[in-house]
């Protein structure tokens, strides 16, 4: 990446400042002659702040995770109450209107099912 003069110019720069000059805040650089996370006024230290690092961050995707998937959870059971709901509608309707074709056509309604109790019957006989 740089090398000679560039390299220990930037290597001052880093140890006096914390950040490279154009780099600033578009990347999370990691220089290691530092011991500096550039993007982070704290100091990190070997491995112990790395698995700090990893945990906040693995901490951070989990609590993501679970909010996303509470919102979805909560959407579906509130599309599948809505659902029961039209299902529920749609029943009595049928209901409403079988009873009112009983009440008004009798015959009919009776001729009816004999109709569909034939055809039953005949199916299930083959």
């Amino acid at each position: 990446m740089f090398h000679g003069r560039q390299r220990r110019a930037l290597q001052k720069h880093v140890a006096a400042s914390g950040t490279i000059v154009g780099f600033g805040r578009l990347f999370p650089i990691y220089w290691p002659l530092t011991g500096r996370d550039l993007m982070s006024t704290t100091e990190r230290t070997g491995p112990r702040s790395a698995a700090d690092d990893l945990t906040a961050r693995g901490s951070a995707a989990l609590r993501d995770a679970k909010a996303g998937f509470d919102n979805v959870v909560e959407d579906v059971s509130q599309k599948g109450r809505e659902a029961m709901r039209s299902a529920r509608d749609v029943r009595d309707t049928v209901a409403d209107a079988l009873l009112d074709a009983v009440r008004t056509r009798p015959y009919t309604t009776l001729a009816l099912a004999a109709l569909v109790g034939f055809a039953y019957g005949a199916m299930r006989r083959r």
